[in-house]
């Protein structure tokens, strides 16, 4: 890594921390590279990534962001024992049917541990989508197979969806929108908490389409699919990926692939009211700040906020999250910070309640 290169990622990640609270900058920078089952977990700089394999990054990130040390490591161990290996694996044995599916999990799991010992970044690890893992899952007392190709992010993706359940709802919906569908973990989710919505699938990437479908498939879910990516013009736009990463496929942060896809409004593909709405789109989020009556019709909204130092994206994707706030709960995970080759984003993820009329 360059000199250059290294000062721009080290004054992004400064300006992104500040945008959080004391207590959340300590939470978020505290996991960095984060637990071996997050979806991100890994992620490092590049060139810090390869070849220098290290195991604690914690003096690294108090030197870069000027915290102190000794309150980074309360946080980070406090983070590694959410994710101990005895609660990894009493968490598999409460959510798989079977010893089979218990044991492909395990064995993921300790590649991944693997790989994390190693000093390399989840990055790293290729996509191998003709290597695909078939599981059987017992969520909430109903059965349901899922596919996925045999990477680290899948397994991130399956964990936070249906043993974290960062997605989990109550108020049932006539429609669920998911934006971001990817390989359909959400949509069959979604479908196990409430079976009688009408789905409807965004997703622009071809690769997470197949799986997608499959997955829908497998568990007898007639669902809508849009295969386009969601913004504020209709018409085609460049989605930049890694062929080392399924779920982050941007239109806006730079990776070394990139191809055309067909684009819709937001509001060609979402009407009515008293819908769900989930949101994990990388950042395009920040075109929704023009259509809030879109915001203000859902019933609940889930998701994620992406911020990636560019002053004019993160003030509308703010202004975005400022409608939800003014209509909604809001609940807010652990802010993460991750990095694209050498771009750090900022992800803070949230579920809302509804406001009741008499809140205001």
């Amino acid at each position: 890594m360059n000199n250059n290169s290294s000062q721009d990622w080290k004054s992004t990640l400064n300006r992104l921390l500040n945008r959080l609270s004391i207590e959340d900058r300590y939470r978020c920078a505290a996991g960095i590279p984060g637990p071996v089952l997050e979806m991100r977990s890994g992620t490092l700089p590049r060139g810090l990534a390869c070849g220098n394999r290290i195991l604690d990054f914690t003096p690294l990130v108090a030197e870069v962001t000027g915290l102190d040390l000794r309150r980074l490591r309360k946080y980070a161990k406090e983070i590694a024992n959410e994710y101990s290996f005895k609660k990894i694996l009493h968490k598999y044995n409460a959510i798989t049917l079977d010893f089979r599916s218990r044991l492909i999990l395990i064995r993921d799991y300790i590649k991944a541990l693997i790989h994390r010992l190693r000093g390399i970044s989840i990055n790293s690890n290729p996509i191998n989508i003709n290597k695909i893992r078939e599981i059987q899952l017992c969520i909430h007392d109903q059965i349901i197979n899922i596919v996925y190709p045999a990477d680290l992010v899948s397994l991130g993706l399956l964990w936070e969806i249906f043993a974290e359940e960062v997605y989990y709802f109550e108020n049932p919906v006539k429609c669920i929108y998911d934006l971001g569908a990817n390989i359909g973990f959400s949509a069959v989710y979604f479908h196990l908490l409430n079976s009688s919505a009408e789905l409807v699938c965004i997703e622009p990437m071809e690769e997470n389409l197949r799986i997608l479908e499959r997955n829908l498939h497998s568990n007898n879910i007639n669902a809508k699919i849009i295969r386009a990516a969601v913004g504020d013009t209709e018409g085609q736009t460049t989605l930049f990926f890694s062929d080392q990463s399924h779920a982050l496929p941007s239109t806006h942060t730079k990776q070394p692939q990139s191809r055309q896809v067909s684009t819709l409004p937001f509001d060609r593909i979402i009407s009515g009211k008293g819908y769900g709405l989930k949101i994990d789109i990388e950042g395009t989020e920040r075109f929704l700040s023009q259509y809030p009556t879109i915001i203000e019709n859902a019933d609940w909204i889930v998701g994620e906020l992406h911020y990636s130092g560019d002053i004019e994206q993160d003030s509308r994707v703010d202004a975005f999250f400022d409608i939800v706030k003014h209509n909604f709960i809001v609940k807010k995970g652990r802010p993460i910070i991750y990095f694209i080759e050498n771009e750090v984003l900022l992800c803070e993820t949230f579920k809302t309640l509804k406001k009741s009329p008499e809140y205001n």
